[in-house]
């Protein structure tokens, strides 16, 4: 039988301290829905997502039913007063089909604006056009108030991998199309991609970026290629100059760090770089017919020093399969990890000073 490893790599020497809440606060919205075993047909929903915003407020977007959201906003969250205000968020119904859902919520580096991006996927990547859309919300976070709502298929939309860079760009990578050639010993896959930078609030592309990405599979060979870059546009140089890369393999941006290496059975909520802490979600507990069954007899909430590598604070969560999310936030009134539990409750740590 397979073992889970409750503590992460992460972990050495030292006790973790076991805290109770700081504050605790319930939204005003139905739980999210539970995204576990069922004997009925389900459509999975994505889980919650929570961030800080310019102003130290939690925003939480949490998913109601089938083409439904709520986006949240919580201020004074680490007070015994906390304010809430609540922004409706309407996505398209997938009416029963076989459609994967996720949701992306990013606050631009001025404060000024919330994307609030929700993706359905359906079917295989095709030789013409990705099976992608999205229903893209663009929030005003001073007023909190809606600017724009569109539904899209374009792959720089729909599905891309964007994000704000230091200059407050918001740069964007998808997949258009995908290409398989097969040979009497050989298989080759091109996919194309399109870059850009997309102007706020309209979401216009700017210094548009193409090229392709191909891997081969040789017969005799032991696996795919490493992916080889071709036929990339003239406007790919402006667009790395812009994003201050070097190649566009690496777009939307530069990423500074490497994702923190967490032992099977846990998963990363949160990493912040200037408290050098890290957040993770961890079970322990075993694996049974071949992975078909697992049961858990611990799971927690722990937050692990990076340059220590020891646990600071362990918080005991439940062991059903109920969502939890979480952030590490840090306010004028300290450092706090805040946990998410099924969308809705909020609970509030105090971090060991």
């Amino acid at each position: 039988m397979t073992s889970l490893v409750l503590t992460a790599v992460l972990s050495g020497a030292g006790v973790a301290q076991t805290s109770i809440p700081f504050e605790v606060y319930t939204l005003h919205a139905k739980e999210e829905r539970r995204n576990g075993f069922g004997l009925s047909e389900q459509i999975m929903l994505p889980s919650s997502v929570v961030l800080l915003d310019h102003q130290q407020s939690l925003l939480i977007l949490v998913p109601q039913a089938d083409g439904e959201g709520v986006l949240k906003r919580l201020r004074g969250w680490d007070t015994k007063t906390p304010t809430e205000a609540t922004l409706e968020i309407t996505g398209e119904k997938s009416q029963g089909a076989q459609v994967a859902i996720d949701t992306d919520l990013n606050v631009s580096r001025d404060g000024r604006y919330i994307l609030v991006r929700i993706n359905y996927r359906s079917g295989a990547i095709g030789a013409t056009k990705r099976n992608r859309s999205a229903v893209i919300t663009l929030i005003d976070l001073k007023s909190f108030t809606p600017i724009s709502r569109q539904t899209t298929t374009n792959p720089l939309l729909a599905d891309s991998v964007w994000a704000f860079d230091d200059n407050d760009d918001l740069i964007t990578t998808g997949l258009d199309r995908r290409l398989t050639e097969v040979g009497p010993s050989s298989r080759t896959v091109t996919d194309h991609y399109s870059a850009a930078a997309l102007e706020l609030p309209t979401l216009l592309a700017q210094d548009l970026c193409e090229y392709d990405s191909v891997t081969k599979l040789q017969a005799g060979t032991t696996g795919w290629t490493k992916p080889a870059i071709a036929k990339v546009s003239v406007g790919c140089a402006v667009l790395l100059s812009r994003a201050h890369v070097t190649s566009v393999e690496v777009l939307p941006g530069p990423h500074t760090t490497e994702p923190l290496n967490f032992a099977l059975g846990c998963r990363e909520l949160d990493v912040d770089e200037k408290l050098h802490l890290a957040l993770d979600d961890c079970r322990e507990g075993k694996s049974h017919a071949d992975g078909m069954i697992v049961t858990t007899s611990a799971h927690t909430a722990n937050v692990i020093s990076t340059t220590t590598k020891q646990s600071l604070l362990t918080i005991p969560l439940s062991h059903d399969w109920s969502s939890v999310t979480g952030l590490l936030a840090t306010v004028a009134s300290g450092n706090y990890v805040v946990l998410v539990k099924k969308g809705i409750h909020i609970e509030v740590y105090r971090l060991p000073s």
